[in-house]
C-alpha cells in the first residue's frame, strides 16, 4: 500500500487543493468561519481531502473525498487516522454520519475496516420518490389551488438573511452552505411560505453527482402545515424542470416516515443511514 502524507489544511496548502473545494468550502476554510480540513498528497499532487466541524465532544466528517485514480490505494484510510489523531488530541472523538445500502457499500467497507472506528446504526433513511408517485402526490396536496409557487431565492436579501439565520441554529452545515453561496442548492427549485414578512417554511432541493435531493423541508414552530405545500411546489417543479426520474430525500425520523407514507407510498429506502464513532 503506498504511503501518503496527510497536512492540515492552511493558507499555503489551500491553492494545491482548492481543485477538489467548492468556492463555498474555500470561502469557509478561508475565513475559519465553520469547517476545518485535511488533505493527503501523493509527491505534490492533492489527492484527496476531508472536510469537519468541531462540535463540543466530537469532530464530525463533513466531507471525504478521493480522486478517482487513487481511490484502494489506502488515502481515505490515511485520512481517516488523521482525523481521529486531530480528534484525540483536542479530547474529543471522531464521528462519522453515512448512508449505506448495506455491509457491502464500499463505503461501509471502508469504514468498518478501520481499526479505530466502530459502526452503529442510525434512525433513519434515504428514500427514492418516483416521477409519478411525487405527481400524484403534488396533486393530492394542492388540489385545485393551482397558486404559483413562492421561490425562496426569489424573496429580498433581509428576508433570506433572516431564514439563514434560523436554518443554522438547528441545521449548522445547512446553514454554512446556505450563507456562504448556495452552491449546491437548485434555486430554481427551492419553494418557500411567507407569512407577515417572514419565511415560516421552505423546502430545499440540492443537485450533486448523484441527481437530484430533497436536502431539508424546514418549518418553523407552528407552521408544520406550510411546509408540505412548499414540498409539493417542489416536488412538481422538479419534474418540469428536469430529466429526472426520481429525487431522494433523508427521512431523520418517525415522523418525517409517516408523512412520506402518506404522500408517496411507493417510495423506496434506497440507503440506511449509520454513524461511525471513533473506538478511542
Amino acid at each position: 500500500m503506498s504511503e501518503f502524507r496527510v497536512v492540515q489544511l492552511d493558507e499555503d496548502v489551500l491553492p494545491a487543493a482548492s481543485y477538489l473545494l467548492t468556492m463555498a468550502e474555500q470561502k469557509l476554510l478561508r475565513g475559519r468561519r465553520a469547517f476545518a480540513g485535511v488533505a493527503a498528497f501523493s509527491g505534490p499532487v492533492c489527492v484527496g481531502i476531508a472536510l469537519f466541524t468541531t462540535e463540543q465532544t466530537a469532530l464530525l466528517l463533513e466531507r471525504l473525498m478521493v480522486v478517482a485514480s487513487y481511490r484502494r490505494q489506502g488515502v481515505a484510510s490515511s485520512i481517516l487516522r488523521m482525523l481521529s489523531g486531530l480528534a484525540k488530541n483536542s479530547g474529543k472523538r471522531l464521528v462519522v454520519p453515512f448512508a449505506a445500502a448495506g455491509q457491502r457499500d464500499p463505503v461501509y467497507r471502508l469504514l468498518a475496516s478501520q481499526r479505530c472506528l466502530y459502526i452503529r446504526r442510525q434512525e433513519g433513511f434515504e428514500a427514492r420518490i418516483e416521477r409519478e408517485d411525487a405527481l400524484r402526490a403534488y396533486d393530492q396536496l394542492r388540489g385545485k389551488n393551482k397558486r404559483a409557487p413562492e421561490m425562496l431565492f426569489s424573496q429580498p436579501r433581509s428576508r433570506l438573511q433572516a431564514f439563514e439565520a434560523a436554518v443554522s441554529s438547528d441545521f449548522p452545515s445547512i446553514g454554512t452552505e446556505l450563507c456562504t453561496g448556495a452552491e449546491g442548492f437548485r434555486r430554481d427549485l427551492c419553494t418557500c411560505r411567507v407569512s407577515n414578512g417572514i419565511v415560516r417554511a421552505a423546502c430545499l432541493i440540492g443537485q450533486n453527482t448523484d441527481g437530484i435531493s430533497l436536502r431539508l423541508l424546514y418549518a418553523s414552530r407552528g407552521y408544520g402545515a406550510l411546509a408540505v405545500g412548499t414540498l409539493a411546489d417542489a416536488m412538481r417543479l422538479t419534474f418540469e424542470k428536469t430529466n429526472e426520474s426520481s429525487f431522494t430525500t433523508v427521512v431523520t425520523n418517525d415522523a418525517a416516515a409517516r408523512l412520506l407514507e402518506e404522500l408517496c407510498p411507493s417510495y423506496t429506502v434506497s440507503r440506511r443511514l449509520f454513524v461511525a464513532i471513533d473506538a478511542n
